[in-house]
């Protein structure tokens, strides 16, 4: 366990914000940041018998959303969830790990970062990117992932590729909750930040964007 005492409140609200504003930074593909919201919501549940009701709820929900998004039927029109919808997801998920983590003891906090993986890698890794480059961490550019890997291929496959990582992610943590492998989770969930980020570089000198 880390205390940090006095400052835990404030630690807590610099990641709650970090961590919001992180979803917006996937919301750059249309259906990824819905596709990543249903991987983690079903997470969610499969780890924990909590919340059960709402998880489900809010998988159809999106599933119903992403018809739309996508545009599936060219009957219909194109919905988008825009900056303000993005955001309140990504502080519906901050708060839902507190829930998860502190009032329910079948949840650990080394298990459910993994729900969070991808968007915290990829928040990271672009920042450390325009740091690297002497770029405004503020200001958008075109080096997403998903953005990357749209140019090599297509969105289709971009919208894939990305959602396959953030599942990948996930079927770590759910293999780590089952044997129960706490403290290696926190590990490995260190050493594939580094790796994730050491492959986007790579992809990044390969692309021309």
């Amino acid at each position: 366990n880390l205390n940090l005492s006095s400052i835990s409140f404030l630690f807590t609200i610099i990641c709650i914000l970090f961590l919001t504003n992180a979803f917006n930074y996937i919301d750059g593909l249309d259906g990824l940041l819905s596709i990543n919201l249903i991987i983690t919501f079903i997470y969610f549940a499969l780890i924990s018998n909590e919340n059960i009701s709402l998880f489900l709820f809010l998988i159809i929900f999106l599933s119903v959303y992403l018809i739309f998004n996508l545009k599936f039927f060219n009957f219909i029109p194109k919905i988008f969830l825009g900056n303000s919808g993005s955001l309140s997801f990504g502080y519906l998920i901050s708060t839902l790990i507190i829930i998860q983590t502190q009032f329910y003891e079948n949840s650990e906090p080394a298990i459910i970062i993994w729900s969070v993986a991808f968007v915290v890698y990829e928040f990271l890794t672009i920042n450390i990117i325009r740091i690297k480059r002497k770029k405004n961490i503020f200001k958008r550019d075109l080096n997403f992932i998903f953005n990357l890997f749209k140019n090599e291929y297509n969105s289709a496959i971009s919208l894939i590729l990305s959602s396959l990582i953030h599942l990948f992610f996930c079927l770590i943590g759910l293999v780590m909750n089952y044997f129960e492998l706490y403290a290696a989770s926190l590990v490995l969930f260190t050493i594939f930040f580094f790796l994730y980020l050491f492959l986007r570089l790579i992809q990044l000198n390969q692309s021309k964007t």
